[in-house]
Parts: C-alpha cells; structure tokens; sequence
C-alpha cells in the first residue's frame, strides 16, 4: 500500500496529524527507513526500521524478506543497543549462550581462549560517534597465526588451558594442580577458579583443616573448637580460648581447663 503525498511539507512514509492546538507546530512526518543511513538513527523509532550491518541498509521491518530475498543480510539489529562486554564471559559455554559473543580459540590445543563481540563472520569492534557501527575485523582472532573463531559451536578440546587433547576431545592430564574431565576445578587441598587459564592456591588453614572450598578458600576447620575462614579463632561462645595460629584451644568449664 502506498499512502498519499504528505499535505505539509515534510518528507516520509507516515504523516502524522497537527495537534488540536493551534499554539503548537504541528510535528514533522517520519523519515522513511531506506533514507536513514546509521544504526542509531535507523533503530531510534523502535521496530519500525531494521539496520543490516553487513549491508549497511536500513529497510522497513515489514519488507525484510522483499528487500533481502535471498538472505543477503547477515547481521542485523532493531534497537540501538550498547556493545555487550563479552570479555567477562571465562569459558567457551558461557560465551556462545550470549548471541552477540564469539569464542576466539589459541593455537594451544588446550582450550584457552578470550570471548569477544562478533557475529558468524567473525569478530566485530563497534565505531561511530555512539559506537553503534559493527565493523569486521579479523585481526581481533586472527586465523593466520592458527587462532579459531568459533560462533555456533565452541573446539572439541575444551581443557582450560591445563592439557593438551587426545582423540580430539579428552583432556590428557590435568596440570597446574587441576582435576575434573576439562581441568575445571582445583584439587583438593587447593581453591580457585582455574577455568581457562586461572590458577589454583592453595588452602591456608594455619594446620587444622585439609581442604577448604574449592571457590572461595574458606577452611572446613576440623580441630574441635576452632573456627573462621581460615581456622584462625577460637569458638569462644562455647568457651573455647587460646591461640589456633600458635596450637590450639581450649574449653574452660568452671575454672578449669578441658
């Protein structure tokens, strides 16, 4: 359908009536989507426009399939959102769930890798004056110094960093005092988050505890009337005084020392 010419002169598809008010302009028709030449000012009236980023076209959200019949548009967008910080995203899993995040994975063979903004095409970096513009740029993960850019699906070998692969999929031996079937936790005794790439420490429990908490480091304390997160007090509400970090503690009932 096509509407009649604007009445006023103003250009675009929908004209809008003038207010009741005679003290008031009446307010300026809409530009149509294939005048708009940003993202920001494509997407800034909600879903009414879409901007192809590969194309850089902006086009009707109703006439999608007519302007790109043979799925010309690779990258496209309806509101103007702010670039999302893919690069606090640690493993592979956690960065393909974000559908405007890539995995770029190091030529190690182990798993390691850094989450960036992309698409199917590759990694993007954002410019423009609201940095709104997608731009490819393959220096981000480049493929000529063996990095692999992943999209949909993240590299077999999946080792945080700690093994090597064998058979494609199956982590050789966990190093850097790690465990688990990708290396993903520390062994016992040792706390941290060793996923792609993070270390592991060990548990400090002044001697009263073997392990602690494999996140935080907090001492599963085993000396009875010891306490805290590294087993560093004494549990005085039970009557228990000394010093953990010297020896030990000791109940005192009535006076004397249990």
């Amino acid at each position: 359908l096509k509407a009649n010419p604007c009445t006023a002169k103003a250009d675009g598809l929908v004209c809008e009536k003038p207010v009741v008010s005679p003290n008031q302009n009446a307010r300026p028709c809409k530009k149509q989507c294939s005048l708009r030449t940003t993202s920001s000012n494509c997407t800034s009236s909600g879903m009414e426009c879409m901007w192809c980023s590969s194309t850089k076209r902006c086009v009707d959200s109703n006439a999608y399939i007519i302007s790109f019949p043979y799925g010309q548009c690779l990258e496209w967008q309806t509101t103007t959102c702010s670039p999302q910080n893919c690069s606090e995203l640690r493993t592979c899993s956690q960065c393909l769930e974000h559908p405007g995040c890539g995995w770029c994975n190091d030529p190690s063979n182990t798993g390691k890798g850094h989450c960036v903004e992309g698409s199917a095409r590759g990694p993007v970096k954002f410019s423009g004056t609201h940095s709104t513009e997608i731009v490819i740029d393959n220096n981000l993960c480049a493929k000529e110094k063996n990095y692999e850019w992943s999209f949909i699906q993240c590299p077999a070998c999946q080792c945080n960093g700690h093994s090597t692969c064998i058979n494609g999929n199956v982590c050789d031996q966990c190093k850097n005092l790690t465990t688990g079937k990708q290396c993903e936790t520390c062994m016992p005794g040792y706390y941290g988050d060793p996923t792609n790439g993070g270390q592991c420490t060990a548990c400090t429990c002044s001697g009263h505890a073997n392990i602690c908490h494999m996140q935080t480091g907090k001492c599963f304390c085993t000396t009875k009337g010891i306490k805290g997160d590294q087993c560093q007090l004494c549990d005085s509400e039970n009557r228990y005084l000394g010093n953990p970090l010297r020896g030990t503690c000791y109940c005192y009932s009535l006076g004397n020392v249990v």
